[in-house]
C-alpha cells in the first residue's frame, strides 16, 4: 500500500485542471501622461501579446481586431445596428477610428488601436477582455497583454496578418 504523508490527498490524474494563464499588464490601458486629470488613456494603444505561442496568438488577435471598432467609451460592445444609431446621436459615444493589421514583434504579435485621442477605462477593460477570450478560445495557455514599446529597436511595420 502506497502511503502519503498525513494531510496529503492523492488525486486521480484526470482531476488535474490546467487553466490558461493570461495576464493583463496594468499599464496596458494606463492613464494618459498628457492628461493631468487622469481621465483619458494614451491616444494610440499598442496592444502586444507576449507569449511563446505567437502564431496561435497572432491568429487569435486577428480574429477579434474588427470587434475593437465597436467598443464604445462606456465599455459596451455594440452591434452594427447599434453603432449606426450611435453615429446619428448629437454626441455619439466615442469608439476607435482605426485598428491596424497584426504586426510582428519578437515578444509576440501586436496591434495599434487609434481611439481618436480618448479611451475610457471601461472601453479598455472591454477591449482587453475580448483579447483574453480570443486567446483562450485559440488554446493559448500562457500570455501577457502588454503595451508594445514604440521604439525598442524593432521594425514595428512588419505586418504578420492583414485584417
Amino acid at each position: 500500500m502506497n502511503r502519503l504523508a498525513p494531510g496529503v490527498l492523492r488525486l486521480p490524474h484526470w482531476s488535474v485542471v490546467s487553466e490558461p494563464i493570461i495576464e493583463v499588464d496594468p499599464a496596458l490601458f494606463g492613464p494618459n501622461p498628457r492628461d493631468p486629470d487622469g481621465d483619458t488613456q494614451d491616444t494610440s494603444l499598442q496592444v502586444r501579446v507576449s507569449t511563446d505561442q505567437a502564431e496561435r496568438a497572432a491568429h487569435a488577435l486577428a480574429s477579434v481586431v474588427p470587434r475593437f471598432s465597436f467598443v464604445v467609451e462606456d465599455g459596451r460592445e455594440l452591434d452594427e445596428e447599434e453603432m449606426e444609431r450611435n453615429h446619428l446621436l448629437p454626441r455619439p459615444l466615442d469608439s476607435p477610428g482605426w485598428v491596424s493589421d497584426v504586426y510582428r514583434h519578437p515578444d509576440g504579435p501586436y496591434v495599434v488601436i487609434d481611439n481618436n485621442g480618448y479611451m475610457a477605462p471601461e472601453a479598455g477593460r472591454t477591449t482587453a477582455g475580448i483579447v483574453v477570450q480570443a486567446l483562450r478560445e485559440a488554446g493559448v495557455t500562457r500570455a501577457r497583454l502588454t503595451p508594445s514599446p514604440e521604439h525598442d529597436g524593432v521594425n514595428l511595420d512588419e505586418v504578420w496578418i492583414e485584417t
